[in-house]
């Protein structure tokens, strides 16, 4: 499906507002679920699938998805061209595309995904 021209989604107000709703939405994800669920170790405790440190709670790990979701349509870090449908489908993919990961593996790898988004 073809991209449309003068899309209101162009607007980078109104696609912030959406990229926003849908990452709020997926955090309801029975896929996201069941990969913290397959992180969990004990009563109140994760580890991190990269650095495999155990944490005491789920406010110090993310739910990463290992292959990165990437920019939304339009932005201008999108340089493959891809329509909503492409971003959904890389946002809500299955637990076995997410990892459970430290709030530290998380900023480096987040790191390295946006400096090899960028080249």
């Amino acid at each position: 499906m073809d991209k449309p021209k003068n899309s209101v989604f162009q607007d980078p107000k109104l696609r912030g507002y959406i990229v926003s709703a849908l990452r709020r939405i997926w955090s309801w994800s029975p896929e996201r679920s069941r990969a913290i669920n397959r992180a969990k170790v004990g009563r109140n405790a994760y580890q991190c699938e990269l650095c495999k440190c155990i944490k005491r709670s789920l406010k110090s790990m993310n739910c990463d998805h290992r292959v990165p979701v990437g920019p939304s349509p339009y932005s201008r870090l999108d340089k493959k061209g891809r329509t909503w449908d492409d971003y959904m489908n890389a946002l809500f993919c299955s637990a076995d595309n997410l990892q459970v990961i430290c709030k530290e593996c998380h900023k480096d790898k987040t790191t390295l995904d946006v400096r090899a988004m960028r080249e």
